[in-house]
């Protein structure tokens, strides 16, 4: 006989299901700067819980300066009813210049197909400059409508409105993802009008730049290389203002 602690973790793990990625990422910058990025995200699912966690070691450099920062983020989502879930994200993040960034974020789903999300989130930044240090605070609400086409996949329409530093920026992203074969996947992804400080809870990042985001184009493609393993290629043009950013990002997804 199986002792009763036992069979009930027996029970837990048979319900768990722990996914673990991690990803490299170069930046190439207009103005001459590269950029490096080490990140780990990890999904528990049990139930009908998800927990998330990731964590990214961030370098910047120029010949003038450079730049380390590391972000942590712990997020946790849960259907409360038959259509309706709700999540919520907080990330935590510092650099070698002691700037400091502190962001909550919760969105409210509905829906099946379409999936209808509004998300809400609010982050203060402590940053240092050669005038001394600046404390301010960015609101963001995003409201989003994700629909299941042509049997293989999901095209999802976002609009992003942030009021930072007493300014209103509004743009509008698409994303299509589509599975072209079993184990092999292509996706496309794009962006325009104006964000700043933009908060991204799905991806657990928030782009810290202190320029306005004019425009992002991208291309990501997921090949199973096991039952449980994929690799991930992702290549992306983020536009800003005064510059823009060539990323290329190669990483491992699991699934156990």
């Amino acid at each position: 006989m199986i002792p009763f602690t036992l069979y009930s973790l027996l029970l837990t793990l048979n319900s768990l299901s722990i996914s673990p990625s991690a990803y490299f990422t170069y930046g190439d910058l207009s103005d001459g700067a590269k950029s490096y990025s080490v990140a780990t995200y990890w999904t528990l699912e049990y139930k009908r819980n998800h927990f998330l966690f990731a964590y990214d070691n961030y370098t910047e450099e120029d010949p003038l300066w450079n730049i380390k920062q590391n972000l942590f983020s712990l997020g946790y989502t849960r259907e409360i009813l038959s259509l309706l879930g709700v999540r919520g994200v907080g990330w935590y993040m510092f650099d070698s210049d002691n700037n400091i960034a502190r962001i909550l974020s919760a969105r409210l789903l509905y829906g099946y197909n379409p999936v209808f999300t509004v998300g809400y989130a609010i982050s203060s930044y402590s940053r240092q400059w050669w005038s001394g240090r600046e404390f301010y605070i960015v609101y963001q609400i995003t409201p989003e409508c994700r629909i299941f086409v042509f049997k293989r996949g999901w095209w999802t329409t976002r609009v992003h409105y942030i009021n930072a530093e007493g300014e209103k920026y509004l743009s509008l992203s698409s994303s299509l993802s589509l599975n072209i074969v079993p184990k092999f996947s292509i996706g496309v992804d794009g962006m325009f009008g104006e964000r700043f400080y933009f908060v991204d809870d799905k991806l657990l990042v928030v782009n810290n730049r202190p320029n306005v985001e004019k425009g992002i184009a991208g291309v990501k493609i997921s090949c199973g290389l096991t039952k449980n393993i994929s690799l991930v290629l992702d290549l992306k043009k983020d536009f800003f203002r005064t510059y823009n950013i060539n990323y290329y990002v190669l990483g491992l997804q699991m699934e156990f």
